[in-house]
């Protein structure tokens, strides 16, 4: 069986929502299995997936990479929620003091986000590039993306973390997937050796790391926006 593992806004949902219809009734007529990779917490997925305004998926990979539930909005692991929250400790508590004085002062914290993470806006990048630095040397990854949020991660998780993971626990191979993203949150997963679609609304600092990096022979840069790149991008596979 064969997977689409796809971001949610600006490529799943990206596009018109003719593209969007499109792209899910190809999906399902052709089998094709799916899961969602995407910054957005459980609050923000499954009442989308409950409500039938997502197709419901195989799989969602939340939370930047730190949660993982089956299609029903379940835990899918308890070896992956240990293995995450092993590296992440008291992350929350420890990350919530340190960065104390840089609210206010162009960040200001998310009012939801998973317990594996702490996430922040900001509207002064020089500032988010400071708290970026501090994140880091509290041993946990920082994360800048779309010019508009700052995550800090348990140290080796994200969106690529868990794409190999997932895919592992299902043994399968790089025929048998289609990743596809458009802002820096999805740089890990798009970098891996994989067949993967960079949409054409993707923001630029994406397409220039990825470009800069070269080190995944199966990056497409689709020339549509969002769904419509997607199945571009299946058509060009041979997946349609």
């Amino acid at each position: 069986m064969k997977f689409l593992f796809t971001d949610l806004d600006g490529t799943f949902l990206g596009g018109t929502r003719q593209d969007q219809l499109r792209l899910l009734q190809a999906i399902e007529s052709s089998g094709i299995g799916l899961v969602y990779v995407s910054g957005r917490g459980h609050q923000r997925i499954f009442p989308a997936i409950d409500s039938n305004e997502l197709a419901r998926p195989n799989a969602v990979i939340g939370d930047v990479g730190t949660s993982l539930w089956n299609g029903r909005g379940e835990a899918f692991s308890q070896d992956y929620e240990s293995l995450v929250s092993a590296r992440w400790g008291d992350g929350q508590h420890l990350l919530r003091e340190q960065l104390k004085e840089f609210l206010n002062q162009g960040l200001s914290e998310q009012p939801i986000f998973g317990p594996r993470r702490y996430s922040l806006y900001y509207d002064s990048p020089a500032m988010a590039k400071h708290a970026a630095q501090r994140i880091e040397a509290l041993g946990f990854d920082s994360l800048i993306s779309d010019n508009q949020y700052l995550d800090a991660l348990p140290r080796g998780v994200n969106k690529g973390f868990a794409v190999s993971w997932l895919m592992a626990h299902w043994g399968l191979t790089a025929s048998q997937v289609l990743l596809a993203g458009d802002t820096l949150n999805d740089l890990a997963m798009l970098s891996l050796p994989l067949p993967a679609v960079v949409v054409a609304n993707a923001e630029t600092a994406l397409k220039e790391a990825l470009l800069s990096r070269n080190d995944n022979p199966g990056l497409m840069f689709a020339s549509q926006d969002g769904a419509a790149g997607i199945h571009e991008s299946l058509k060009q596979l041979g997946w349609l």
